[in-house]
């Protein structure tokens, strides 16, 4: 039986136009996968703060599964 495993990360990315907060979100969790070996990552919600100002997406969750080799 597996358990899921809720955790909450807070990580600084450089304000870069080339990609979007969306983008890094993902990198973010391909890079938590890939660290950890976990087959499944999921992407619940993305909030980006700056300069004071906050934008929250989560109208639907974004999942984000592969199989790590």
């Amino acid at each position: 039986m597996k358990k899921k495993l809720r955790v909450t990360v807070s990580v600084t990315v450089s304000d870069d136009d080339e990609f979007s907060t969306e983008e890094q979100a993902f990198a973010v969790c391909d890079g938590l996968q890939r660290i950890l070996c976990y087959d499944e990552v999921a992407l619940q919600s993305v909030e980006s703060f700056t300069d004071g100002v906050s934008y929250e997406n989560t109208g639907g969750s974004v999942r984000f599964e592969s199989e790590h080799g």
